[in-house]
């Protein structure tokens, strides 16, 4: 709405074919949210804060129509979701307010107020506590815009009267739970006659949103201002102060004299209007667009749409995620316990035969992967493994590393023979010193394979047993019995075990030959000078009796722990289980916690929800919508008419005026070019990119004719390897046929005169096929096709949509473009290809920072400047 137009009886300013569009956005979060989602997902949302008195009230009762709740103290103590909706077909006013399971039909604006007070006496008492449990107040009329806000408690530092001494923390908890989400815009509202930076509110927002990505700023009460300081308040409003990237409106609500003298709010709109045009410093703010509550209300109907639909596909994302988890933790509890005692003997059966098989397949290694990340035996191999690399720690000693050792006992202990004879009590001694030694880590393996079987015995226990205290306490004691007994006996078998190590003896065919591969060794590597023959020869048969020893001890010592902790262990307690069934009680048994059973229905309860939710999402219902004037337009045309926006995740657009692409609901009949490079994300274009692109425009009724150049690939990749395939070489039009299904056009052949928008997916063929980019960086040549393809989709001010890395084909160019790769820095990983940006300035383009998951954004106007969408 232009400053000029009057604001009676179009509180919102927005055109009948916007508001076609808008509605069923803003009705599929409000149907979430009337289903109960939000307990379960964080919505899109506008929250707003303000510290108390800072007009947060009379803002929202000017976008409202209805007086809400005001006064001194704390005035809002319950978050208060306002449901705005326009309606052109009935003039009548409609109002719903509801908490909890209260239901109360408003049939006039002045029930509103005391209806709120009621319902927050109800939720957070009579005091002047607060709650965080929400009340909804729906508002149908021709007079407010199509917007949900959602209205949170005045920040108060001190307490006061019988208000909790804690207060302050109460209600920055409850603002700080619903601005932290990212999913959440905050509508910071501050009195224009203050010190911004002063402002809690403001504080409390920048805390969770350093950025100000999410953060809108509302200057109120521009009428106390006082003299001198009026362009203070407009370097505030123009972003020039504390910075905010979505910036900041101001407004001039009802003051207190108004309302005595009964000032409706209609006529207040329009001495709003009226206050800002003869203001000779705030003028300027209204014909920006500024100030006014009408265009505040266009404005965050605007912020709300594009909101929602930047995080649908996560909202979507996360409905899965919870909805897999949710029905995961619902099998887990189970259906409960049956009523008949018949039956209740056959579940409890089935329980445990169901445990049993779950230890069978721990004893066999077939376990399922849903409960855990690794398989038990998986785990205890690798102790294996680490047992293994002690042994071979004893067998790679060699002469040299022995030496000090050996000459120490042959300079006391040596007999009668000659040199280069070897002393076999010296022999043996040496020998034992050394089995003692691995006697400590065996038994180390047997204890951490002990803790892995027990922690994952006590795991499926829990999770099988978990709702049934006496069951579950039954079956530990069996647990914890069989395990100790069979960690004995394995510990006894180990001791034994080293007990026979230390009688130093080996098959002779066995020894012999161990002894001729370690000389032979020897002979390669080459003798060591300066060592006595006794030495060396020491040294050989000690290496030859650990290698030995440590071949039938590697297995050895993993057979006796597999057989006791896991195969007898498991063996046993299956059996203990199987008895347990016909000498207890099945009822004793199985008599369920009321928590669980709480729990149960609860996660019933969350299940209905979400998957009434996956309806609202995916078009099998259109809940919540029915009562819009504008409800004709399905959830699915909502996800067409953004499937453009939401495609192109970093990519840079820029449309004429006259250009409707985006701004229609969907672009069936668009034509839309597609530039490939080739096929693979490493040599050619990426092809989920492409996919993902062609799917939407698909689903957008988009006329889509791929192209691609008739050139040869800068060289061919081996995507198995990574690697170059040096004697291959390939063309970009038989490879881009390839994605294409053989449905492409050579390049040479795209004009813009016939086409509505070109789109360039990414993959490295953008910096290798179609530029040079890849080789020569800032200095890269364009091929001239692509470069005659962008300048001329440019010059007719057509969307151009650049994907991934090819904006650096825009920047070369178009001299002065301003594109985005996303971050300008490495962060662990989610940036590899941040190094872009700093090629992108050198090319002469402007690099924006955006995140991922924004679209970039840009209108051409007549003027030739740039105003961001």
């Amino acid at each position: 709405m232009s400053p000029s137009t009057s604001s009676k009886g179009k509180s919102s300013g927005l055109n009948q074919h916007y508001e076609e569009k808008v509605r069923p956005c803003i009705d599929l979060v409000d149907s979430l949210r009337s289903l109960g989602v939000e307990k379960d997902l964080n919505l899109p949302a506008i929250a707003v804060i303000g510290d108390q008195s800072s007009g947060k009230s009379s803002v929202l009762e000017a976008l409202s129509g209805v007086a809400l709740p005001r006064g001194t103290g704390i005035v809002t103590r319950c978050p208060l979701v306002l449901k705005l909706k326009k309606i052109t077909k009935d003039n009548n006013w409609h109002g719903l307010l509801s908490y909890k399971d209260q239901i109360k039909q408003l049939k006039d604006p002045a029930e509103i107020e005391n209806a709120v007070l009621n319902a927050q006496t109800v939720l957070a008492g009579k005091g002047e506590g607060i709650s965080h449990e929400m009340i909804t107040l729906e508002i149908q009329s021709s007079d407010v815009p199509d917007l949900t806000l959602i209205d949170l408690p005045g920040i108060a530092r001190v307490a006061t009267g019988n208000q909790p001494k804690d207060i302050e923390k109460q209600i920055k908890d409850v603002i700080e739970k619903f601005i932290k989400r990212q999913e959440t815009i905050s509508l910071v509202v501050v009195p224009a006659n203050i010190d911004i930076a002063t402002t809690e509110a403001l504080q409390m927002a920048s805390k969770v949103d350093s950025t100000g990505q999410r953060t809108l700023g509302i200057l109120t009460k521009p009428d106390l201002v006082d003299k001198g300081m009026e362009e203070t308040v407009v370097r505030t409003v123009n972003n020039q102060v504390i910075q905010l990237k979505k910036g900041y409106m101001i407004v001039k609500c009802r003051g207190q004299q108004d309302i005595n003298e009964k000032l409706d709010l209609v006529k207040a709109l329009e001495k709003e209007r009226h206050f800002f045009d003869e203001h000779a410093h705030f003028r300027s703010l209204l014909e920006e667009g500024k100030a006014t509550i009408p265009l505040l209300a266009e404005r965050l109907t605007k912020e709300l749409v594009e909101h929602i639909t930047k995080t649908l596909p996560q909202l979507q994302k996360q409905l899965e995620m919870k909805l897999e988890k949710t029905t995961e933790d619902l099998r887990a509890l189970g259906a409960g316990v049956p009523t008949d005692e018949h039956e209740k003997n056959n579940f409890l059966i089935t329980k445990i035969r169901q445990f049993i098989d779950a230890l069978e397949g721990i004893k066999k290694a077939e376990e399922d992967l849903r409960s855990s990340d690794m398989r038990v035996f998986t785990k205890i191999r690798k102790e294996f493994d680490r047992w293994k690399t002690v042994l071979d720690a004893k067998t790679i000693k060699t002469e040299e590393t022995l030496r000090d050792e050996v000459e120490e006992y042959v300079g006391t202990r040596r007999g009668r023979e000659l040199p280069a004879f070897v002393n076999y009590r010296t022999f043996e001694n040496i020998v034992k010193k050394h089995i003692e030694e691995l006697e400590e880590p065996a038994l180390k393996l047997l204890k951490d394979v002990t803790d892995i079987v027990h922690s994952c015995v006590n795991r499926i226990v829990s999770s099988h047993f978990k709702a049934f205290s006496h069951l579950l306490r039954a079956t530990k004691d069996p647990i914890e019995d069989f395990l100790d007994e069979q960690f004995q006996k394995a510990e006894e078998k180990i001791h034994s075990q080293f007990k026979m190590e230390r009688i130093v003896y080996s098959q002779d065919h066995l020894y012999s030959n161990k002894l001729d591969t370690v000389k032979q060794n020897l002979k390669v590597l080459g003798q060591r000078p300066f060592i006595s023959a006794e030495v060396r020869e020491m040294a050989q048969h000690l290496t030859a009796y650990f290698m030995i020893t440590s071949d039938h001890l590697a297995n050895q010592v993993p057979l006796i722990v597999q057989y006791h902790i896991l195969d007898q262990y498991i063996s046993q307690l299956q059996n203990a289980m199987l008895a347990m069934i016909g000498r207890n009680n099945p009822g004793m048994l199985l008599q369920e916690d009321s928590d669980v059973a709480r729990k149960r229905r609860e996660l019933k309860e969350r299940l209905e929800r979400l998957k009434s939710a996956g309806k609202v999402l995916s078009n099998d219902s259109e809940e919540g919508s029915g009562s819009s004037a504008h409800s004709s337009m399905s959830f699915s045309s909502l996800r067409t008419m953004f499937a453009l926006r939401s495609l192109f995740r970093t990519a840079h657009f820029r449309y004429a005026a006259a250009a409707q692409f985006h701004a229609s609901s969907n672009c069936s009949g668009a034509k839309v070019a597609v530039v490939l490079s080739g096929c693979g994300v490493y040599d050619g274009t990426e092809i989920h990119e492409a996919s993902a692109i062609l799917v939407h425009l698909s689903r957008g009724g988009a006329e889509v004719q791929m192209f691609a150049p008739d050139v040869s690939q800068m060289h061919v990749i081996d995507h198995g390897k990574g690697q170059p395939a040096e004697t291959e070489s390939r063309n970009v039009l038989s490879e881009s046929a390839r994605i294409a299904r053989g449905n492409i056009t050579d390049l040479a052949k795209l004009s813009a005169s016939n086409h509505d928008a070109v789109i360039f997916p990414g993959g490295f063929g953008a910096a290798k096929n179609l530029s040079t980019f890849a080789i020569d960086g800032k200095d890269c040549k364009v091929n001239k096709d692509v470069e005659r393809v962008l300048k001329d989709f440019h010059k007719a001010g057509k969307p151009i949509g650049l994907c991934c890395i090819s904006p650096v084909l825009a920047a070369r160019v178009l001299p002065g473009v301003d594109v985005t790769v996303g971050h300008e820095e490495e962060e662990g990983g989610k940036w590899p290809y941040a190094g872009t940006t700093q090629a992108i300035t050198a090319l002469g383009a402007k690099h924006t920072v955006k995140e991922v998951t924004i679209s970039y954004l840009y209108r051409v106007f007549s003027s030739s400047l740039f105003s961001k969408l």
